[in-house]
């Protein structure tokens, strides 16, 4: 069982990491585009395109940044731990479909099997509760 959550969370990890990738190859596309912008007789085109490539910029920025704090939080998850409630790094499987609890990463194929990620987080009930009790306080 641990050697298949352990295949599980490489998954989730090279998940991550395509992302980081990905949006750091944009990033640095965007702002290749903006340095090879031209100054053109329009002035207003070469602001406008400095703008939109700064726009692209932070969007990806917002990515990676996002990226970074899933690997972090798949970096604390102990895989080996045995849980009698799903928790991060937990492997369920029901009637329904084989869950692994870490990160939103959709459905990953593990010896011909599908088991769909999904984050550990808080649920939108959790986050009432813990509203209402900070209101209490």
């Amino acid at each position: 069982m641990n050697d298949l959550k352990e295949q599980l969370h490489n998954l989730c990890v090279n998940y991550v990491k395509n992302r980081i990738d990905t949006a750091t190859f944009a990033i640095k596309s965007a702002q290749q585009a903006a340095n090879d912008e031209t100054k053109s007789s329009a002035g207003d085109k070469y602001e406008t395109g400095r703008a939109m490539m700064q726009q692209e910029i932070n969007s990806n920025q917002a990515q990676l940044n996002e990226a970074n704090k899933l690997l972090v939080a798949l970096n604390h998850i102990n895989g080996s731990a045995i849980s009698k409630t799903a928790d991060a790094g937990s492997l369920v499987i029901t009637n329904n479909g084989k869950f692994y609890i870490a990160i939103s990463a959709g459905t990953l194929m593990v010896n011909g099997e599908a088991f769909f990620c999904r984050f550990a987080g808080l649920t939108y009930r959790d986050k009432i509760e813990r509203a209402k009790s900070r209101k209490r306080v």
